[in-house]
């Protein structure tokens, strides 16, 4: 497998579509004397569903996008853009489905990290809905650590029973 930044060509023509995952339980942070936790909450079976995020047109205006490539063809990418503060946010990472649970996204986590380094920033931040258990795991496996909680950001949609949860991942020196 080959990770690299891609080149400005390779930002326009390459994608990665949007597959469906697994809902099927959901993080709840809590805060206590300024320090997270979290329990986990699996749904029934019953009340699991498959979702699928909307199709992105292009990548954000000097993003930089990692790739992640077994045989020429891309299987997983990062997309990382400038952070307001210290940490470079990381709005967005997939792996092609098929190449799941292979360690492709900790590849793509760490070239992502070693980026954030040489361009100045402590780290990475994210954001993941609370319900997408299987992303929120991800992060929490690849030492994240949660660094807020949003449930007021989809009052008034469709989605108003979900809520935001913040990742944070610092450089270790």
């Amino acid at each position: 497998m080959e990770i690299r930044e891609l080149t400005k060509e390779e930002k326009q023509r390459l994608h990665l579509k949007n597959e469906p995952f697994l809902v099927y339980g959901r993080v709840v942070p809590s805060l206590k004397d300024g320090l997270w936790s979290y329990k986990i909450e699996k749904f029934l079976e019953k009340d699991c569903y498959e979702m699928v995020f909307p199709e992105e047109e292009s990548f954000p205006l000097n993003a930089k996008v990692i790739g992640a490539f077994k045989d020429k063809e891309l299987i997983g990418l990062s997309v990382l853009e400038e952070g307001m503060y210290r940490y470079m946010y990381l709005s967005d990472l997939k792996v092609k489905s098929t190449y799941r649970k292979l360690g492709v996204g900790t590849s793509l986590i760490k070239a992502s990290l070693k980026l954030a380094k040489e361009l100045g920033y402590i780290g990475l931040y994210t954001i993941c809905q609370d319900n997408n258990l299987g992303a929120a795991t991800f992060y929490l496996k690849n030492h994240f650590v949660i660094g807020g909680f949003d449930n007021q950001i989809y009052r008034g949609t469709a989605q108003e029973s979900k809520s935001d949860i913040l990742f944070y991942l610092s450089i270790k020196e």
